[in-house]
């Protein structure tokens, strides 16, 4: 538009679209004046991407105004590790149709395309369809402090719960904690949507290690997570203790009648 032919933006209608209209004030195509324009906007690109990625700036703006789940979502799959992310969020609960409106902090990925958010009660996924908690009409990543995520790996054949928690109490102090993966254990009840059991098989999503204080007294195989302690860079946490080792624990039932049998 800014050269002497413009474009036909409603072609096969023959008008042209130019900017500006004086002719004189216009770039000739390939010559110093198309080049230089070509340069500043390819810095002003350069100096406004980090405000793209913390959501501010026009570009910010334009993604807040859209609101889809999905372009938040892989805006966030671009840039997690790198900030401390909330989202704003307009929607229904899609069980009680309630008002969710409101500002969360991102705790992670949910499914494809959604989010497993922090509220005051307990964690909730949102995303544009039903199988989630939350229905998300409208939403917006807006990024925070910067952050930093040290990952470290827990596995043992077979340990404690206690033993678990005790590994994981040092990392509080250093930030948030999320626990990823997998155990066996018999009787522990589902929290979605960080906590699925199918069976004695248990899936841990960014679940908060205050989940372990209703498993005391419980033996747990097959332990394979990966610790997740979100913390301000510079500040480094401790790597935990490597979980000790120990033989099944019976249950307190069946410990009287061997105890009896001695």
């Amino acid at each position: 538009m800014m050269t002497p032919a413009g474009v036909a933006w409603l072609w096969p209608a023959r008008g042209r679209c130019v900017l500006p209209g004086n002719p004189r004030y216009r770039m000739a195509t390939m010559g110093g004046g198309e080049l230089g324009f070509l340069i500043v906007m390819a810095l002003a690109g350069l100096l406004l991407m980090p405000l793209a990625r913390t959501g501010e700036g026009t570009t910010g703006l334009i993604r807040s105004a859209i609101g889809d789940v999905s372009a938040a979502r892989a805006e966030y799959d671009a840039g997690k590790g790198s900030h401390a992310f909330t989202l704003e969020l307009r929607g229904r609960d899609n069980r009680s149709y309630a008002d969710i409106s409101g500002r969360y902090a991102v705790i992670g990925p949910f499914g494809e395309s959604g989010f497993l958010l922090a509220t005051e009660d307990s964690p909730r996924s949102a995303c544009r369809a039903g199988g989630c908690d939350w229905y998300a009409e409208h939403a917006a990543l807006v990024g925070g402090a910067s952050e930093v995520t040290t990952t470290f790996p827990l596995a043992a054949e077979t340990t404690t719960a206690a033993a678990l928690a005790e590994a994981l109490a040092p990392l509080a102090s250093a930030g948030p904690v999320y626990l990823l993966g997998t155990l066996a254990a018999p009787g522990l009840r589902a929290e979605p949507p960080t906590l699925a059991v199918a069976g004695e098989r248990v899936t841990l999503h960014y679940a908060a290690p205050e989940v372990i204080e209703s498993w005391r007294g419980r033996t747990l195989r097959e332990v394979d997570l990966a610790v997740q302690v979100r913390h301000p860079p510079g500040q480094d946490p401790p790597a935990p203790p490597a979980l000790s080792e120990t033989s099944a624990e019976l249950h307190p039932l069946l410990r009287r009648w061997v105890e009896r049998a001695h």
